[in-house]
């Protein structure tokens, strides 16, 4: 919501986990652990943060501009409840969407 460098270095640790591909990162990690549940979750997890995290991301430098924000800003709203309240219901729509298989 806010950028800076925080912003930054999460965007490119998002860079780098999608640079790697999915089936590397399921053999190195299933191949240090014992192919169990718990080690699956980490593989599908690991894989599929950054996807959720570009669309929250993008969302958020959408609506953070509209008008609404601005008034609420204004108002003297704080930034929590800008993200509760107004930012959040636009961003669950999308990640719905990009949860949905196929």
């Amino acid at each position: 919501y806010r950028g800076g460098w925080v912003d930054v270095v999460l965007m490119r640790l998002t860079d780098v986990q999608m640079s790697i591909p999915v089936i590397i990162l399921a053999i190195t990690i299933l191949g240090v652990s014992r192919p169990n549940p718990a080690s699956i979750i980490a593989v599908l997890v690991l894989a599929s943060w950054p996807v959720y995290a570009r669309v929250s991301r993008g969302v958020t430098l959408a609506e953070r501009q509209k008008e609404y924000v601005r008034a609420a800003k204004i108002l003297g709203a704080s930034d929590l409840r800008i993200l509760v309240r107004h930012i959040a219901p636009s961003i669950l729509p999308p990640i719905a969407f990009v949860a949905v298989p196929g």
